[in-house]
């Protein structure tokens, strides 16, 4: 009997078993299953590549929430720690 390339196997009592057929074709028939429900949810979440491909920088949009911030008086402690590094460091006029 040829033995076959590639053969799955299981360990009993610390020894290699190999699979039967019907065994091996379960196992392989579960494999095929879990990358169609693999595929099936990626394929689900593609929404979130598709956004952040379009979205602005990070930057840019901590940039815009800032605008809104300062423009309402703000008693937050990161708000005080933004600006003091803003008027330290204060962006040139012709930037």
């Amino acid at each position: 009997m040829a033995v076959r390339k590639n053969r799955l196997h299981k360990m009993v009592n610390g020894k290699k078993k190999y699979l039967t057929s019907s065994e091996e074709k379960k196992v392989r028939a579960g494999w095929v299953k879990a990358e169609a429900a693999k595929k099936l949810y990626m394929d689900k979440l593609k929404y979130r590549d598709d956004r952040a491909k379009e979205y602005p920088s990070i930057g840019d949009q901590l940039d815009s929430l800032w605008k809104i911030l300062a423009s309402v008086e703000s008693s937050d402690p990161m708000f005080a720690l933004i600006q003091a590094v803003k008027e330290k460091y204060p962006k040139p006029k012709d930037v």
